[in-house]
Parts: structure tokens; C-alpha cells; sequence
């Protein structure tokens, strides 16, 4: 899937330095960064809206 977005010039900067502060590309940085904050929101969600049995499990 490709996704455009339109960034400001000091944001897309940001990236383009923390990318490389990390050793990967923008893709790579950006895809990790949507990946671990989908991981957290799920994990957010599961504290929200779990019973106490299911935290037994979890």
C-alpha cells in the first residue's frame, strides 16, 4: 500500500534526522513508528475494556 502525506518542512526534517539517527530509511522509521503505536493503543484498549480474568491471562 502506498500512502502520501503532505508534511511540514521542519517535520519532514525531524524525520529525515531521526531516521537517520536510527540507521533506517524514512520508510523503515515511519512504518516502525506506526507499528509500535498501533501495539500500544491495542495493549491501551485490552487495560481499558478487559475483565480481571482476562488480565489473569494476559
Amino acid at each position: 500500500m502506498a500512502i502520501q502525506l503532505q508534511l511540514k518542512p521542519e517535520i519532514e526534517a525531524r524525520l529525515i534526522a531521526e531516521a537517520a539517527a536510527q540507521g533506517l530509511s524514512v520508510e523503515a522509521y515511519l512504518a516502525s513508528l506506526i507499528e509500535n503505536s498501533l501495539t500500544s493503543h491495542e495493549e491501551s484498549f485490552f487495560y481499558q475494556v478487559s475483565t480481571q480474568e482476562e488480565w489473569k491471562l494476559y
